[in-house]
């Protein structure tokens, strides 16, 4: 037994803390063994439980509850699963680690696995073959199940310790796990800051320095009565979802270019984080009928998530009308005018502002089946870019331009809005090992006042944390810090950025966009009589510039991963997008009346169904 002196209204109140170690026992009944882990340790983040063991096959079914002692002053005891009150969104929750579903020192909320049931794979080993629990928190000292009291916001009225119970189930027949799909994603690297995959690989990358083609491995993707199939085999056993166009996007994503019967859309997989190389690929204009994007290509400093199509790189894409228009800070308004400027083109000064740059970027991995099914983070959520190329680093004005937010469209040949169920979204940015980093300036601009963002750092790296609240919200941030990084090795004039080395871009001929480029086309068939008033029709109003200013709030943190909120992986959500149905409808309207409703190519009665 120990003691802990807490203070109570001015006064030193002595109470017992009784260690209670937890308590593990399972019992085999049949083919399933129950386990139960009472008084779960939560006096550190990881903790390992080698009497609990699994084998490839095993259906483990997960439940959890009871409460815990946070310490501190006051009513302090928190629920184990889904604690609430002050700072719950990033601390106090129990942590699970199962062999072969979550990532390896990585353990994650257990509340993502409560009441459900996972099937443990092949590849687990003597030595990562055990259950691992643990718990969330920015102190662990007071931790326990002492001093039992009703708890924040009586959440622990009548509730006692924490527990977790694991049904085992080894039933003979049991279905083995299932095999992996070359178009599976999996990510032997873990996950980033925010719970989402790093850099995730398409499995049939794993072993190999080539890419999967998906026209061979899923047939293109044959689609028919509003249903996809990904072949035979099926090349991926993970139910991606789907977002195709509606509307006169369906007629030009499906008329041109498309391959009758084939997907003429996106197949999307989850959240994905990347790192790696950028360079700037270029934006066709709304008003030419364009898809209003910016497109960015990214080499992955894994070189993986490729697909054979684009084996160099990844498709970034972010819908302008949703973002940079109403971006305000001085960076972003440069790059966004020096496009402008460049006519939408790639390379010129919008070339020179990112090419070759480091950056981070979250998005939705999808294939765009629409444009020979490469690979895709669209719509992009999230992304940060240093504005010093690898070789030009400078440890005293160390430049990072971001925008974040957790909602956005696919673009051209989609119809859904698409949102990330998570209100933080965060960047880890790495320095000279062992480095202090300390920062400079910041001036960040958001579309909302509830829109906040934090700083953070530890040896070697700092933490941008933005949030964004609700993704129905639809807030959103942009902006710029300088950092200066203060000793560490190798000396910052040597630093080699830990996002991979820079190889040279395919030509750009080796790429194609059939919607787009004819959507251009039959922009240049507009009667001349006729293009000044579809040009006006199709004017946008100015943007609405973000006028919110937001201050970074410091965050003194002994370690950074205490204070990230290691959520099971986000999950995405596709909801109709009426925003982007009309914006599409009023481009339809107008292109009817520049064709006098007969546009060519499509069918007679096309424009009756759009007036």
């Amino acid at each position: 037994m120990s003691h802990l002196t807490k203070l109570v209204c001015g006064c030193a109140l002595v109470v017992a803390l009784h260690a209670q170690p937890a308590s593990v026992k399972c019992t085999p009944s049949g083919n399933i063994t129950n386990c139960r882990v009472d008084n779960p340790v939560v006096t550190q983040r990881s903790y390992d439980y080698k009497t609990v063991t699994f084998k490839p096959g095993d259906k483990v079914t997960i439940n959890a509850g009871g409460c815990v002692q946070t310490g501190g002053s006051g009513k302090t005891w928190k629920r184990y699963v889904n604690p609430s009150g002050s700072n719950s969104d990033r601390l106090y929750h129990g942590l699970i680690g199962i062999p072969g579903i979550t990532a390896p020192g990585t353990p994650v909320r257990i509340a993502a696995y409560v009441g459900k049931t996972v099937v443990i794979p092949q590849g687990i080993t003597a030595t990562n073959n055990f259950l691992v629990l643990g718990y969330e928190d920015d102190g662990y000292g007071d931790n326990g199940y002492w001093g039992h009291d009703d708890g924040t916001e009586d959440q622990c009225k009548n509730v006692g310790n924490a527990w977790v119970t694991l049904a085992i189930d080894r039933s003979p027949g049991t279905p083995p796990p299932p095999t992996l799909a070359p178009f599976d994603l999996e990510w032997p690297g873990g996950v980033d800051v925010n719970g989402i995959p790093l850099n995730p690989q398409w499995h049939a990358e794993a072993n190999v320095a080539t890419h999967p083609d998906p026209a061979k491995l899923c047939n293109s993707f044959p689609y028919s009565n509003n249903s996809v199939s990904f072949g035979a085999p099926p090349c991926t056993t993970q139910a991606p979802g789907i977002d195709n166009p509606s509307g006169l996007n369906s007629y030009l994503c499906e008329n041109f270019g498309a391959t009758p019967g084939k997907l003429d859309g996106h197949v999307n997989w989850m959240a994905a984080t990347y790192t790696g190389h950028i360079t700037w690929s270029g934006h066709k204009d709304w008003t030419q009928i364009g898809d209003d994007d910016y497109n960015v290509d990214l080499q992955p400093s894994n070189g993986k998530g490729l697909t054979a199509p684009s084996p160099d790189h990844i498709e970034l894409e972010f819908d302008s009308d949703e973002t940079i228009d109403h971006f305000s800070t001085p960076w972003w308004q440069q790059f966004h005018d020096a496009v402008d400027n460049n006519g939408g083109n790639s390379g010129g000064a919008p070339g020179a502002m990112m090419d070759g740059h480091s950056a981070i970027v979250i998005g939705l991995m999808n294939l765009d089946a629409e444009h020979d099914a490469h690979s895709e983070l669209h719509p992009v959520w999230a992304v940060a870019i240093r504005l010093n190329k690898d070789s030009d680093f400078n440890a005293n004005d160390d430049a990072w331009s971001f925008f974040a937010r957790n909602w956005g469209n696919e673009g051209f040949c989609s119809q859904n809005q698409h949102y990330i169920d998570i209100d933080t979204l965060s960047f880890s940015l790495s320095g000279p090992p062992g480095a202090a980093v300390s920062l400079t300036s910041a001036v960040f601009k958001a579309n909302r006042s509830d829109v906040s963002t934090a700083f953070s750092a530890e040896p070697g790296a700092a933490l941008m944390s933005f949030q964004l609240g609700a993704a129905e919200n639809g807030g959103m941030i942009e902006g710029t810090i300088h950092l200066k990084w203060t000793g560490g090795t190798p000396p910052a004039s040597t630093l080699i950025s830990k996002f991979g080395q820079l190889h040279p871009l395919l030509a750009e001929t080796t790429k194609i966009q059939p919607p787009e480029e004819r959507a251009a086309a039959l922009y240049a068939r507009v009667p001349a009589a006729k293009k000044a008033a579809l040009d006006a029709a199709l004017k946008k109003p100015a943007p609405q510039k973000f006028t919110v200013n937001v201050t970074p709030k410091l965050v003194a943190t002994p370690q950074m991963a205490l204070t990230v909120a290691r959520l099971a992986r986000p999950t995405v959500r596709s909801v109709p997008d009426p925003k982007k149905a009309a914006k599409d409808k009023q481009r339809a309207k107008a292109v009817c009346t520049a064709f006098s409703n007969a546009i060519p190519g499509a069918p007679a009665n096309y424009c009756a169904g759009v007036q």
